[in-house]
């Protein structure tokens, strides 16, 4: 997951995060970031405090990241397409 960036890539989810939690993409201050970065303690950071019931979801999002691990091969996004 080097170069797979964290809201735009569909790697967690079915859809990428920037369309799943708009409003954290939104203060989203590092919007590039990508998944290696944030695992590898880059911060993802935000312009603001997020209220409650935003941080709840990042806070989700966040231990769905911890649970990937990371691998030195080269990325393969969208996998689900190359099934037969």
């Amino acid at each position: 997951m080097k170069n797979t960036r964290f809201w735009f890539d569909s790697c967690l989810y079915e859809k990428p995060l920037y369309l799943m939690v708009p409003v954290l993409f939104e203060l989203c201050d590092n919007k590039e970031i990508t998944v290696a970065q944030a695992r590898s303690g880059e911060p993802v950071t935000f312009r603001r405090w997020l209220f409650r019931e935003v941080r709840v979801s990042w806070d989700l999002i966040w231990t769905d990241v911890m649970k990937f691990q990371l691998f030195s091969d080269p990325d393969i996004i969208g996998l689900e397409t190359w099934k037969n």
